[in-house]
């Protein structure tokens, strides 16, 4: 419950790095919530103590879902999400990835799909949240954020219908539409393709060979009709499996226009600080 509060903090500031946080903080959330209910539900279903006091039942706990898209089976063989839920839960944490294990940040998007991250994340969380989720220990106090939303007073009774005020408080002045995302993630889109066209029209007048580019040039021709069609999504699952089919064409040319623009713009200056000596020392011969 910290973190998400803490995300709603951080998408409140407009900010990347703000933005990165919260999907950062989502993910978390969310991943720790699912491992817990996979932990009380499958103890309470073993009943060899040994296995348990052991270890081996964490472990093989641990090892069967170990991975993100495995937790998130869970949800829907337990029938608290659908499979277009869990698409949007899948796509949520890749990108949750490329911000944490690689900086990549994508501005454009990454604060509306905080937002959207944020959403999915307290539907599922009324789901995995009862009265099992936090246990009453004499020997230590009621945590305070529990206390601060009324979740659970100070004699430790959960409160109904407090959690869903608490939920309810995080996303409610966070909602991005279905529509405003998929119009969001198709300017990112476009904005990317006039980039590397850009890219293509710099190298072509430096080369020698004429349509070099002409198959990248068809692709980016496809990706902006595709994205027009994307603008017009009111589905967030159907709008995310498009971008990352769009996105996953657009990165690789992405990459081999930028990297030859910059190794070209890189000549460039090379020349011209040559052509930039070249002067000085015409002019020290003529003094």
């Amino acid at each position: 419950m910290e973190q998400i509060e803490e995300a709603t903090i951080q998408i409140d500031k407009k900010t990347t790095t703000g933005s990165r946080l919260a999907l950062i903080l989502i993910d978390n959330a969310l991943e720790l919530s699912i491992w817990e209910k996979i932990n009380s539900k499958y103890s309470i279903d073993n009943e060899d103590y040994e296995e348990i006091i052991s270890g081996k039942f964490r472990a093989q706990l641990l090892k069967d879902y170990e991975y993100f898209n495995n937790k998130t089976n869970f949800l829907v063989s337990e029938g608290m999400i659908t499979q277009k839920e869990k698409d949007v839960y899948d796509k949520c944490h890749f990108f949750r990835n490329e911000v944490y294990h690689q900086n990549i940040i994508r501005e454009l998007i990454i604060n509306d799909l905080a937002k959207i991250y944020l959403k999915a994340c307290c539907n599922v969380i009324l789901k995995l949240f009862d009265s099992s989720f936090y246990m009453f220990n004499y020997t230590k106090p009621v945590p305070e954020i529990l206390t601060k939303y009324e979740i659970i007073n100070s004699h430790g009774i959960l409160k109904d219908g407090k959690i869903d005020e608490a939920v309810n408080t995080f996303f409610n002045t966070r909602v991005c539409s279905p529509l405003q995302f998929s119009q969001t993630l198709a300017l990112d889109i476009n904005k990317r393709i006039e980039k590397v066209r850009d890219d293509i029209d710099y190298i072509e007048s430096a080369s020698t060979t004429p349509g070099t580019f002409e198959k990248e040039k068809r692709s980016l021709e496809s990706f902006s009709r595709r994205s027009n069609q994307l603008e017009r999504k009111n589905d967030i699952s159907n709008a995310l499996t498009r971008y990352y089919d769009i996105d996953k064409g657009l990165i690789s040319i992405e990459f081999s226009t930028n990297f030859i623009s910059g190794m070209l713009s890189r000549e460039m200056e090379l020349r011209y600080d040559q052509y930039r000596d070249d002067r000085y020392l015409e002019m020290n011969d003529l003094q």
